[in-house]
Formats: C-alpha cells, sequence, structure tokens
C-alpha cells in the first residue's frame, strides 16, 4: 500500500487535502510547508498525507490511517458528509457512501449515497408525518385543556352557595334525628324497665335453686345434663379476663374449677355463687323459655293503639325542605302518645306505635347520613379542583389530560406504571405487590423529562427514583424502561403533548 501512496500524494497535490472537509482546506494553505494545527511542529509540505504521523494531534495525516487520533471526512456528495476515525480508511470495509475512505483501491466501493439519501428522506417524511398528527393531537389537548379550566372556574364559583345549601340541609337533618333518637332512647329506657321489672317479678316465684338450674340449663347448650369446657368457652361474658380478646380453655377450666364435666349439683355448690351476677343478665331467654307453655293462654292482650299517625317511609324518604317539615310533623304528633309508653300497658312484643318511633329515628339516621354524605362529596369535589389549579400542567395546560390517568409497560418479568402527577411502579408480571420506584417531583429539561424522586429505598442503596424521556408522537406509550444505574429507572414515553409544529421537508436535503 504504502508503494501506493507517492501517487495518490502527488494526484492530491494541486487539488485539495484529502480527508479534510471543504471549510477546514484554509488550515492546510498552499505552500513548501505545513505547520501542525496544535502548533507543536513545523513540516515539509510533502510530509502531509503520506502515511507517516508526523503531528502529535494527527492533523498531518487527515486521509491516512496513520495517525490513530485523527478523523477522516467523507464528502458524501448528495447525501450527509461524515467523519470517521482515519483507522478506517483503506481497511477493506466501505464506511463513507461515496466510497471514499478506500481510495487506495484495495476493494471496490460502490457510490450508495442515493440511495441512502433516498431512504432516509422517506424517513423523515414518515417522521413528519407522525408529528403533523401529533401536533394536532396537541391542539386538541390545549382546547380540552381549556374546556376544562374554564368548567373547573365555573364549578368553584357555584360552589360556595351550594355548600352553604347542603350545610343547611345536613343541620336541619341533624336536629330532627336528635329528635327522634331522644324519643327513640326514651322508649328503649321505659321498655327496658318493663322488661326487667318482668323478669324481677317472675324470678320472685322461683327458688334460689330454680333459678341456678335455669342457668345450668342456659349454659349445658347440648342439653345432655353436663357442662363441658366448650359451653363455657362459648359464652363470652363469662370470661374472668374480658379485657383479653379471646376466651381460653384454661380461662374456662379456672371457671370450672378445674373439672372437665360439671353436673347441676357441683354447678350449684361451686359454679353457680361465682358467676349469678355475670348470668342474671343472661337469664331473660331461658325463663322466657320455662315460662312460655305455663302462661302462654294467660298471655296479657295488646295494649289499644291510639290513634294513627303518618307513617315514614324510608325507601322514598328525602332531605327535601317539604320532607323534612313532614318528618318534624310527625315527631311532635308522636310526643302525644307518651302515656302509651307506661310499663304498665307494655309487653314483651313491642306496639305498632313503639315500632313507628324507630322506624321514623332510622328514617331521620338516613335522612343526615344521606346529607352528610352528599356535603362532604361537595367539598371533596371542590377540595379536588383547587388542588388541580395549583398544578404545573405545563405549557397551554397541555398535560392536563394526564392528571389521574396512569400508563403501562410490560416485560417478562415486570409490569411498570408511570402515573403522571403521582408516582411509578414495578410490579411483579406473576402478582405479589408492587415496588414504588419515585414519588412525582415535576418537570424538568423544558418540560421534556418527568422527574419522579424518593422511591422505595433499594438493598444497601439509594432510594429508587425515575427519569421519564418525552418525545413526539400520536398515542400516549410508555416505549421501554430501562436502569441505566442502579435504582434509577429511565422510561421511554411518547405523547402529543411534546410535537412542536413541524417544517417541511424540502425535496433535496443534504441532512
Amino acid at each position: 500500500m504504502k508503494l501506493l501512496l507517492p501517487f495518490f500524494t502527488a494526484v492530491f497535490a494541486s487539488d485539495r487535502i484529502r480527508g479534510v472537509s471543504i471549510t477546514r482546506q484554509a488550515l492546510y494553505p498552499p505552500g513548501t510547508h505545513f505547520t501542525c494545527l496544535d502548533g507543536s511542529k513545523k513540516i515539509t509540505r510533502a510530509q502531509v498525507n503520506d502515511d507517516f504521523c508526523d503531528c502529535a494531534d494527527g492533523s498531518d495525516e487527515p486521509g491516512t490511517s496513520a495517525c490513530p487520533n485523527g478523523r477522516f471526512h467523507c464528502p458524501n456528495a448528495g447525501f450527509a458528509p461524515q467523519n470517521i476515525l482515519n483507522s478506517r480508511v483503506n481497511d477493506m470495509i466501505c464506511d463513507c457512501c461515496d466510497g471514499s475512505d478506500e481510495w487506495g483501491g484495495f476493494v471496490d466501493c460502490p457510490n450508495t449515497c442515493k440511495e441512502e439519501y433516498l431512504a432516509a428522506h422517506a424517513e423523515k417524511i414518515e417522521a413528519q408525518k407522525a408529528q403533523v398528527q401529533g401536533f394536532e393531537k396537541r391542539q386538541d389537548l390545549v382546547d380540552e385543556a381549556k374546556l376544562q379550566k374554564i368548567s373547573d372556574e365555573e364549578e368553584l364559583a357555584a360552589a360556595e352557595p351550594e355548600i352553604q345549601e347542603l350545610q343547611k340541609i345536613k343541620d336541619e337533618a341533624d336536629k330532627l334525628k336528635n329528635e327522634a333518637e331522644e324519643l327513640e332512647t326514651k322508649v328503649n329506657e321505659e321498655l327496658e324497665a318493663v322488661k326487667n321489672k318482668k323478669i324481677v317479678d317472675r324470678a320472685a316465684t322461683y327458688s334460689e335453686e330454680d333459678i341456678s338450674e335455669i342457668a345450668f340449663n342456659h349454659l349445658d347448650a347440648n342439653k345432655n345434663g353436663e357442662i363441658v369446657v366448650y359451653e363455657i368457652t362459648s359464652q363470652k361474658y363469662l370470661d374472668p379476663k374480658p379485657e383479653t380478646s379471646s376466651f381460653t380453655t384454661k380461662e374456662a377450666k379456672e371457671v370450672m374449677k378445674q373439672k372437665d364435666k360439671i353436673y347441676l349439683e357441683d354447678f350449684r355448690a361451686e359454679i353457680w355463687p361465682e358467676i349469678k351476677e355475670k348470668i342474671v343478665a343472661k337469664l331473660e331467654r331461658a325463663m322466657d323459655e320455662w315460662d312460655r307453655k305455663i302462661d302462654e293462654a294467660n298471655k296479657p292482650d295488646e295494649p289499644k293503639k291510639p290513634e294513627q299517625v303518618a307513617e315514614v317511609d324510608q325507601e322514598t324518604v328525602d332531605y327535601s325542605e317539604e320532607s323534612l317539615d313532614a318528618m318534624e310533623d310527625e315527631l311532635d304528633e308522636q310526643e302525644d302518645y307518651n302515656d302509651a309508653l307506661e310499663p304498665v300497658n307494655h309487653n314483651d312484643e313491642l306496639s305498632d306505635e313503639h315500632q313507628k318511633i324507630f322506624d321514623a329515628a332510622k328514617a331521620a339516621r338516613k335522612v343526615f347520613d344521606d346529607a352528610d354524605r352528599d356535603l362532604r362529596d361537595a367539598e371533596s369535589k371542590i377540595s379536588e379542583i383547587k388542588d388541580r389549579s395549583k398544578r404545573d400542567f405545563g405549557p397551554d395546560d397541555v398535560f392536563r389530560s394526564m392528571n389521574k390517568v396512569c400508563f403501562e409497560f410490560k416485560t417478562t418479568e415486570y409490569i411498570y406504571t408511570l402515573c403522571p402527577y403521582d408516582k411509578c411502579e414495578q410490579k411483579p408480571v406473576n402478582g405479589g405487590s408492587g415496588t414504588k420506584l419515585g414519588s412525582w417531583e415535576g418537570f424538568e429539561n423544558d418540560f421534556n423529562e418527568m422527574h419522579f424522586t424518593n422511591g422505595v429505598k433499594c438493598w444497601n442503596g439509594p432510594n429508587r427514583s425515575a427519569v421519564i424521556k418525552l418525545s413526539c408522537g400520536v398515542d400516549n406509550v410508555v416505549l421501554s424502561v430501562t436502569e441505566p444505574n442502579r435504582c434509577e429507572y429511565e422510561y421511554k414515553f411518547e405523547t402529543p403533548a411534546v410535537c412542536t409544529k413541524p417544517e417541511p421537508v424540502p425535496d433535496h436535503d443534504e441532512l
């Protein structure tokens, strides 16, 4: 190869210096000498491109492979000029589309610049089409954001009087609920007094021996004449340590005096005296069953019903002003029937009037709960609108549509989630809990990057974080997720939100 160099050097001596772009030819002026571009050395003109490296910066051998740190310029006429490493010159591999890097003639390099230009031009046309579509979608996002912003402002303007009205309705419902519950409580207290009196009166007709037998039968669940551990543990009120969460076998054996079985006589002698107070409250049902057949025929008649009062329809009740007034009138009417609640007129069965009072209280609670829920919903909605108004949705509010929206990217191992204004997460494909890669931090790089920080801490490492690289695209889509550095994740995300108005592609351009 070196035998051919003097010939080629001579050919190009009168032309431009091989391997140097037109714009840099002035650095190699005609003359008998050449000064290295770094100024370190002066050599003869003949030493330029003589396949021997004289200058430390490699500037004397732009057209050969002699200097490892040099660069060779490919003109690539009709396409894109490029600079390649000098080591690729005359290496029998065609690097320049015009074949100028293989000037030694050791390999025939066809000129493919036209074909490469046409392919690149077609690719650029397609990219421009996508950018046009993306920009059109961006304009739609901007228009949509304007409408959303106007809607938010209108809702905020109307919110204050609406919330005041809902608060008024809730306060009225609360007042009626309290009145209804006060009457309900009174009825319950009087009914309880009647029941207690009946228990006392009934108990007086039985001896201590009878009462203890009733208690024994009450605890003897399977009625086999003996009480065992599970029959004790099933009665939580007998737990000697009620502050604990469970009634254990050990604690039950304490009640049973460490015996495995308790018979009636042992129960009367050893167990009954200690649990008597606890079990009295539970005796009513057992005593009712004991006495049911005896006094079935002599069961007191139903008390006479007072005048009918307006019934509360719980399924159709609302909290309109008319409905609240009607409920208030009903509660006033029911106060007139307090005389009917005297213990002497009661039996164990609820009268219709009692039930109406309970139904009215239940309906009043429902009205209050509905009013309270609607008020809280309205306040939550307004809070959400105010929160949106403080967010940075970028130029023209173009990112507003991404608020509370998530995107996914799936690999063979993980599903990566991107939720702008919230978080990034990594979840195993086969299920299991996710790992937070970061919480929303904000935009960077002129709204071309989203940053998420302070994710779950890596084992013996930093907290995870994620950077979202945005590029123009027709749709919102995560293209890839990588981990370039430990615990630092990078998403590639296409979105029309960052598309700019495209420039027209010329018929012929040298890229």
